[in-house]
Parts: C-alpha cells; sequence; structure tokens
C-alpha cells in the first residue's frame, strides 16, 4: 500500500496508535464490544497526539464511520447502496493511502532480506486497521465454538494448501520469485504487521463486506455466491495495481482461494488465516517481496 506522508520512525511513540488498534482487532474475540471501542478510540486519540492523524484525516475516518453505520443501519433496503457504495469507496482509498491527513512510520525503509529479493519498504498503515475494526464491529460475530474453529481449521487447511500449491507453482514458473529460505530478525513484527494491518484489513472488506453483501444481494440469482466470490476478488486483484500486472493476476487467484473459504464457512477468520498462512509461506520459504537480483537493480 502506497503512503502518502512518513514519518519519523525514530519516534517511538508514534507506534502508539498501532499497539491499541491492534489490541482492538484482538478484542473482537477475547473481550466485550466495549474494550474494543475503548482501544479503538484511544488509538484514535493517540494518533492524534502523536501526530499520525490531522483533522483532515480525522474528517475521512467520521466520514468512514457514519458511511458504514448507515449501511448497517439499511442493510438490503433500496437506498442503502449510498451507503455501501460510498463505504467501499472510502474503505479502498484509505487502504491505499490516497487521501489527505495520515502520517505512517517506516518500520522497514529499503531493506533487503536476502540477495535474491527487491528492495522492501512498508510502514504501519494505521487507518485500514481501523476500517477493519469497524467492519468487524458492524458486520460479523466472532467464531467461538469447538465446532465452529473446526469447520473453520478444515477449509482453511483445504484452502491455503491449494493457493500455496497453484500460486506458488505459478510465481516461480514466471520467475516472480525463487526459492529463498529465511528467518530474519524482524519476523515477529512482521507477523504482526501482515495479520493486522494487511491481512485483516484486506479480508474484512474485500470477503467480509464486498463479496458477503454482493452474495445476499445475488441470492436469486444461480450461481450468485459465486459471481460475488468472482468479483470480489477481483476488485482485491485490482487493490494491488501498484505491484504490476502480474501482481494483480496473482492477487486475483489468491482472492479466488480467499472468497471460497469464506463461502464455505462464513467466518472471517478463515480467509483472514488463509491469507496471512500464503504471506507467511512466501515470507519464509521465497524470494520477498518478489524476487529481483541485485545487478537488474544495480542497472536501473
Amino acid at each position: 500500500m502506497k503512503q502518502n506522508v512518513s514519518y519519523p520512525s525514530s519516534n517511538s511513540l508514534a507506534y502508539f496508535p498501532d499497539i491499541f488498534i491492534a489490541l482492538a482487532l484482538l478484542s473482537f474475540w477475547f473481550f466485550p464490544e466495549i474494550i474494543g471501542y475503548s482501544f479503538c478510540g484511544v488509538s484514535v486519540v493517540a494518533a492524534y497526539v502523536f501526530k499520525r492523524v490531522n483533522e483532515k484525516g480525522l474528517f475521512w475516518l467520521l466520514l468512514f464511520f457514519v458511511l458504514i453505520y448507515l449501511s448497517a443501519l439499511y442493510y438490503k433496503q433500496t437506498h442503502s447502496l449510498i451507503f455501501y457504495t460510498g463505504a467501499v469507496i472510502t474503505a479502498v482509498l484509505l487502504y491505499l493511502q490516497k487521501l489527505p491527513g495520515f502520517f505512517n512510520p517506516f518500520y522497514w525503509n529499503q531493506v533487503r532480506f536476502s540477495k535474491g529479493c527487491a528492495l522492501y519498504s512498508q510502514s504501519f498503515c494505521w487507518s485500514p486497521a481501523v476500517v477493519a475494526f469497524l467492519f468487524l464491529a458492524f458486520f460479523h460475530k466472532p467464531a467461538s465454538t469447538s465446532s465452529q474453529w473446526l469447520l473453520i481449521g478444515n477449509w482453511v487447511s483445504i484452502s491455503l494448501v491449494a493457493v500455496i500449491a497453484t500460486l506458488i507453482v505459478a510465481g516461480l514458473l514466471v520467475g516472480y520469485i525463487k526459492v529463498d529460505i529465511k528467518f530474519p530478525s524482524t519476523i515477529f513484527f512482521w507477523c504482526i504487521h501482515n495479520l493486522f494491518f494487511v491481512c485483516l484489513a484486506e479480508e474484512t472488506l474485500f470477503r467480509g463486506y464486498i463479496q458477503s453483501y454482493l452474495m445476499s444481494s445475488f441470492e436469486a440469482i444461480y450461481t450468485g455466491d459465486y459471481l460475488a466470490l468472482f468479483i470480489a476478488a477481483a476488485g482485491f486483484g485490482l487493490l494491488h495495481y501498484q505491484g504490476g500486472i502480474t501482481y494483480i493476476a496473482l492477487a486475483f487467484v489468491a482472492g479466488l482461494f480467499y472468497g471460497f473459504s469464506y463461502l464455505q464457512t462464513g467466518y472471517i477468520e478463515a480467509p483472514v488465516l488463509c491469507h496471512f498462512g500464503l504471506n507467511l509461506f512466501h515470507f519464509l520459504f521465497f524470494s520477498y517481496p518478489y524476487y529481483k537480483p541485485l545487478q537488474a537493480e544495480m542497472k536501473n
């Protein structure tokens, strides 16, 4: 995801908003709703105090909150499409950091995990995690019983094996990745960032909101569930346009598998875990973010 403005990473206080929004997301499964909203509120205040967001950024977050609230309040009513579309557009722009008012600290800035990897830069994008929390709060119930988690585990296992086999083979064939086994010292922070600020953020939008809404809208259409899955996966692929056509195609295929796990379970945990599992496997065993020999970068 592209950041519009970076924030000096030397200021450790800049990460307070990220810590509290991660706690808010965890609260969805472990604590009452009021605890999650409290953590989210503290995160927003901390973001403003430590200059991660200004008045413009707060306006966009407030607008998204109003849109998501109205789309939940009038769900499936005719005029709810206006709120639904507005929420999707605003969320995508927040995910891509195309809206002004947000400042993100780089945790990785032009680092190389190994010789065969392209340079990698990534900041903690706080606003998508706030969006993810609101999606969870308004549209999802956490899996809580052993039977629910067994169902999720079964379909995550099936989908994860399938998506790894498909995308890794495809990535190797087109030269997008190479085998590269590693265990970087920053693996813990990478896992936190990828789970909360990437996988949860993207899956709550594309599977938990877009695919879910389209599935309910296409109930009268034969194979409507699969049409909804396809549309959500296509949108997911296009979200990764900055990586080029190869990355769009790979993301689209991955989105099909994530969407299938959601279709089979009805729980957001399934696509999130499938998404994170693929990303972690890619990170540990193959060139990350993609293969690019040092000589090629020197020529550029």
